[in-house]
């Protein structure tokens, strides 16, 4: 259901889901190992890159 309306622009919502919530889980575990690495700024650059689409891109069968 997260897929169906966040993610419903991209030619994969499934797989886009699954990277999403991988990012941010592991972002997560390593920010409690270390609070000093900059959360904001590592997903910010993460975000800039996953929710802009500016050409073809090949996504694995599946």
């Amino acid at each position: 259901m997260f897929e169906r309306y966040l993610l419903s622009w991209h030619p994969r919502p499934g797989l886009a889901a699954v990277e999403l919530l991988s990012f941010l889980d592991g972002l997560q575990l390593h920010w409690l190992r270390d609070p000093g690495i900059g959360f904001l700024a590592q997903w910010e650059l993460f975000a800039d890159r996953f929710f802009v689409l500016d050409g073809p891109v090949n996504y694995p069968r599946g």
